[in-house]
């Protein structure tokens, strides 16, 4: 059964112990790897052990855990957050965050946010895997819909520049300037659209790869589409949308 590599980061080691224990019991899947107190151990383990997910308590003595994302600079590992504190959640807002966990541990919370790491690790995954034998290949439809208030649309995926989350609704973004709006959530999109066509840039943003002309690394990534169109490049996904474009 495949293990997922972990790394904890808190100051408190009974707290780290209580995860552990909570995780062994509740979560086999995971496979604790390393172990920090602060921001720069957390550095050395990561690079060391490259873990697949990381699960970070926020307040640090002296400091928080955005300092160490912020070192970070790009990362495809999943952010799961754990806080005391809700008043957190804002800064979290600014980063690709996978969950936000709070204090005392739920074990349902905790699995969910565990589980949909789990899911954004397989699919990206496939996405670098290019080899799938033709009787493996799970078909994807070229016609997309689009449930508005009085219709239901079907756009061609060929027209789509992408798809922008507008919290529960999706904003749909055509090749002729025009947009439609969605009564489905991006998440929903992500799961059937052609995986090989679409790639999600940005927790806000899920782009057609065939649209792009040009990404710019300086100052905040972004990528720029055949409409002069600029969409936000999530700095920790950047190095997997490089993966799955083959730039080297």
């Amino acid at each position: 059964m495949r293990k997922y590599k972990t790394l904890l980061i808190d100051d408190n080691p009974e707290h780290i112990n209580l995860l552990k224990s909570t995780l062994n019991l509740y979560i086999p899947l995971l496979d604790v790897v390393a172990e920090a107190s602060d921001v720069q151990t957390g550095i050395q383990a990561y690079l060391k052990t490259q873990p697949e997910i990381l699960l970070l308590d926020v307040n640090l003595e002296n400091d928080t855990i955005f300092s160490f994302i912020d070192e970070l600079k790009t990362t495809s590992a999943e952010i799961i957050l754990i806080s005391s504190h809700n008043h957190y959640g804002v800064t979290a807002v600014n980063y690709d965050i996978t969950g936000y966990v709070m204090k005392p541990i739920k074990v349902q919370k905790l699995k969910k946010a565990i589980q949909k790491a789990i899911f954004n690790i397989e699919r990206k995954t496939s996405q670098n895997n290019f080899s799938f034998s033709k009787q493996n290949e799970i078909p994807h439809s070229s016609i997309i819909s689009i449930p508005g208030i009085q219709d239901v649309a079907l756009i061609s995926s060929d027209e789509i520049e992408y798809l922008e989350a507008d919290g529960k609704y999706t904003v749909v973004h055509l090749s002729n300037q025009t947009k439609k709006v969605s009564s489905k959530n991006i998440g929903e999109y992500e799961s059937f659209v052609n995986p090989k066509l679409f790639y999600r840039v940005h927790h806000r943003y899920l782009v057609n790869i065939s649209k792009i002309i040009r990404i710019h690394k300086s100052g905040k990534p972004v990528c720029e589409l055949a409409n002069k169109v600029l969409v936000p490049i999530a700095k920790r996904r950047l190095e997997s949308l490089y993966q799955f474009l083959n730039v080297k």
